[in-house]
C-alpha cells in the first residue's frame, strides 16, 4: 500500500471521525511507563505506537490487512507522532486473536480491549503479571476481567474528545449492579451484559 494510501485511509476511518483517542494513550504512558501493548481487535487504530515504543496489532479484517501490508509506510507515519525516542516497533497478526497466538505469554506490559468482544478474556494469558488492561468496557471486558479474581481496578477515565482525566480514588462505587427494577428497558450495553449504578469513560484495571 502507498504511503499516501496509509495516510488517506487512516485518515477517513480513524482522524477523520474522531477515533484517535490520543489523550487516553497519552495518560496511560504518564501514568504507568508503559512501553509494549498487545492491541487485539485493532483494526487500523495506530494511534497507541504514538506513546507505546512496542506495539502488536490483531485482527483479521481484509482493510486492516491491507493496511498492514507495507510496515515500512506504517513505521514512517507513526514516526513522524510518536512521542518517545527510541525507534517504534508494529508488528500485525492477521489473525482471530480468540484463537491461540504466536506470542510468548507474559509479555507484554498493557492490554488494549476496545469494542472487541473477550478480547480481555481471550488475550489474558499475554499480559505480564502486574501488567495493565485498558479497556472502555463495551462488551463489558473490564466487569469481567475484575469479576475473574485475576485483577484488581487502579483507575477510572474519563475522556470528552480532547483531555483524558484519570483517577485513583472511589473505585469502589465502580461495577456495582443496578437494581433490575431501575435498569432500562431499552439499554443500549449488550442484552447480556450488566448495567452498573457508576461509569467511567476507560478503566484501567491490573493483573495479580
Amino acid at each position: 500500500m502507498a504511503e499516501n494510501s496509509v495516510v488517506a485511509s487512516y485518515t477517513a476511518y480513524v482522524v477523520d471521525m474522531n477515533l484517535e483517542r490520543r489523550e487516553v494513550f497519552e495518560t496511560v504512558r504518564a501514568r504507568t511507563g508503559t512501553a509494549t501493548a498487545l492491541y487485539p481487535g485493532s483494526f487500523i487504530h495506530i494511534a497507541p505506537s504514538y506513546y507505546f515504543q512496542n506495539v502488536v496489532y490483531i485482527d483479521r479484517q481484509h482493510a486492516a490487512v491491507q493496511f498492514f501490508a507495507d510496515e515500512q509506510d506504517v513505521l514512517d507515519y507513526v514516526r513522524g507522532r510518536k512521542h518517545y525516542k527510541q525507534q517504534p516497533y508494529i508488528r500485525f497478526i492477521e489473525q482471530d486473536y480468540t484463537t491461540p497466538l504466536p506470542l510468548r505469554e507474559n509479555s507484554y506490559d498493557l492490554l488494549i480491549a476496545l469494542y472487541a468482544t473477550g478480547a480481555a478474556e481471550a488475550c489474558h494469558a499475554y499480559l505480564k503479571s502486574g501488567g495493565l488492561l485498558l479497556s472502555n468496557n463495551h462488551h463489558d471486558d473490564a466487569g469481567q476481567a475484575l469479576r475473574s479474581g485475576d485483577y484488581d481496578l487502579v483507575a477510572a477515565m474519563f475522556y470528552d474528545g480532547d483531555t483524558c482525566q484519570i483517577t485513583g480514588t472511589d473505585l469502589e462505587q465502580y461495577f456495582v449492579p443496578k437494581p433490575r427494577r431501575s435498569r432500562k428497558k431499552h439499554s443500549q450495553l449488550d442484552s447480556t451484559s450488566p448495567e452498573y449504578t457508576h461509569n467511567a469513560d476507560y478503566y484501567l484495571l491490573k493483573k495479580r
